[in-house]
């Protein structure tokens, strides 16, 4: 009989969980693969790319050590039915028996034998990075991860470290964002494209935590802390040399508040062409015109934002959602653009943060 806090329960299956049912080739994996030993649970689930593994403890444990695989979808609604602050449960038979104050409920479970893990890289290297420093880079960086298949490369997150150096960048094609800042690794380059589908697995894990342990091998990459663990395979392929795209010049330097220029941009977007979502701006010594219009429907917007600008008058199109979730990726107050002219990409940086570098490609203006 192992007694165990329903809540933490409940945390450690939705995380420990988070891979189980997404690989449709083998039944097994539908389940959370669930490992008693003394006062420790670990609940894990793999998908063939990537493994998620969660360890809470137990209240008190008067079973022997076992291993089962259990459906986390039925375990997680029993948990969400009861409100007890602990609950009990007992395996054996091929069953799991859940007993709260007013009664109990049994689910089936099945041999854990078969389970497959993925195989770890024994020579990875890495070292200890900040989390919360991490998650923002990860978190940000995902919102421009491609989607096009052809181009996996491109499909996830790019990770480096070198020299006492790691930094971070996802680029779609259309736009990029890159940031970096010290660690403690002191080798040679290592590098690895994490997938696009165990971001949210990885953010959950460091998310609220101290530090996390990143270790990049040749197939695979590791985050771990404490208790958790995220192991997922890496992307193959030469990640694109993305700070090859980036200007080393501009002509023009305007600096605009950040929600000023976010509400613009998106009350523009409410009036422009659906299909390209279109938004113009034109920037001169003192202002930004924002505007935007869809002629078929008769919609139209134009707005002005007061800005700090220094170069010649510039009149540039861009996809405005993209502007939007660059804008997004800013922290400070301010908002610095950067342009060349109106078809070069559009350099955004950070005011507190001057080694992130987000760019979107501009459009064309009829």
């Amino acid at each position: 009989m192992v007694t165990i806090n329903r809540k933490e329960f409940l945390t450690g299956i939705t995380l420990g969980g988070a891979m189980a049912g997404k690989a449709k080739t083998m039944p097994i994996l539908e389940n959370v693969k669930c490992t008693l030993k003394g006062d420790k649970l670990v609940m894990s689930s793999y998908d063939t790319e990537t493994a998620v593994t969660k360890r809470i403890q137990v209240v008190s444990n008067e079973s022997s050590d076992m291993s089962f695989c259990v459906s986390p979808k039925e375990l997680t609604s029993i948990l969400r039915s009861v409100n007890d602050e602990v609950v009990k449960f007992n395996v054996e038979s091929n069953q799991m028996t859940i007993m709260h104050k007013k009664g109990q409920l049994v689910v089936p479970t099945c041999s854990a034998e078969e389970y497959p893990s993925p195989k770890m890289n024994n020579t990875a290297l890495g070292c200890d990075i900040p989390s919360e420093q991490l998650y923002n880079w990860i978190k940000e960086a995902s919102y421009f991860v491609g989607t096009d298949e052809i181009r996996a490369i491109l499909c996830g997150v790019f990770l480096y470290m070198e020299q006492g150096e790691i930094g971070v960048a996802a680029n779609d094609g259309r736009r990029m964002y890159c940031n970096k800042g010290k660690c403690a690794y002191e080798g040679d380059l290592i590098s690895c494209v994490l997938t696009s589908k165990s971001v949210a697995s990885v953010l959950q894990l460091i998310n609220g935590t101290e530090t996390t342990n990143v270790l990049i091998g040749d197939t695979n990459i590791v985050f771990k802390n404490e208790d958790s663990m995220v192991c997922s395979r890496i992307v193959e392929g030469r990640y694109p040399n993305y700070k090859s795209i980036i200007p080393q010049t501009h002509n023009s330097e305007c600096e605009i508040c950040k929600n000023e220029i976010l509400d613009s941009v998106k009350r523009a977007i409410i009036a422009s062409d659906g299909s390209s979502n279109l938004v113009k701006l034109h920037i001169n010594n003192i202002c930004m015109d924002v505007s935007a219009s869809d002629l078929t429907l008769g919609k139209k917007a134009n707005e002005t934002c007061i800005c700090s600008y220094s170069g010649e008058e510039l009149t540039i199109g861009v996809q405005g959602m993209y502007l939007v979730e660059c804008v997004n990726c800013i922290q400070s107050s301010n908002v610095i653009m950067q342009f060349i002219d109106a078809t070069r990409p559009i350099v955004l940086k950070d005011t507190d943060c001057e080694n992130k570098i987000v760019l979107v490609m501009p459009m064309r203006v009829e």
